[in-house]
């Protein structure tokens, strides 16, 4: 008896620590998730304001993009041609925060697709050949109703950052931006101006 109870608490105590390791990780962000099809974004948010498409950026340092998302239709056609994105830097280095392709799946031939809105507002899709969203960026100071899994908006400080997610895999400062990098235990990053969160950015890896 004593034995089967053992048994049955280290199980569900490795059920437990599965679950929130796997539930720590950002896959959700302006109520769309990682890996989702192009048309997804389409149905939510109309067409994009701009497109930029490959040239891909530097390596983020998030790892390479995982492949396998089955059954994801691919990008409308009708892209039209290449976009320079915002303003904002890529906290990963480059003008967008993209993952690698993995060699022989399409390398190079991302498209990002940008939305502004009203109040300098950004949202950024990177998707891959197979019109699959590997990456998702928030640009603003302030964005009511978009939020994080730990609950992190734009326009939140360091401080609950830091509340929310622990302290930082790293710090780095790009111009006036500090980026803080949780890219191993949560694939998200934080871009701040003045201890203000005027971006957060999510990507799919491995």
């Amino acid at each position: 008896m004593f034995r089967k109870s053992s048994i049955a608490i280290i199980i569900s105590l490795a059920v437990f620590v599965i679950v929130t390791s796997v539930s720590a990780s950002e896959i959700q962000l302006a109520d769309i998730k990682l890996g989702r099809s192009a048309l997804t974004v389409i149905q939510k948010y109309g067409d994009p304001s701009e497109v930029r498409v490959g040239g891909r950026a530097q390596n983020n340092g998030l790892g390479e993009a995982a492949p396998g998302f089955g059954g994801a239709e691919a990008p409308p056609p009708g892209f039209g041609g290449e976009q320079p994105p915002p303003g904002m830097s890529n906290p990963f280095g480059g003008p967008t925060m993209s993952p690698q392709t993995p060699a022989g799946k399409g390398a190079g031939r991302e498209i990002t697709w940008i939305y502004n809105f009203a109040k300098n507002k950004t949202l950024e899709f990177l998707l891959d050949p197979e019109g699959r969203v590997l990456q998702i960026a928030a640009y603003g100071v302030e964005w009511k109703g978009l939020k994080t899994a730990k609950g992190i908006t734009l326009g939140d400080t360091y401080k609950q950052v830091i509340l929310a997610y622990g302290f930082p895999e790293t710090h780095e400062q790009m111009g006036i931006e500090m980026v803080t990098k949780y890219a191993n235990s949560d694939r998200v990053a934080f871009s701040l101006v003045g201890n203000q969160v005027v971006g957060i950015t999510i990507a799919f890896m491995d």
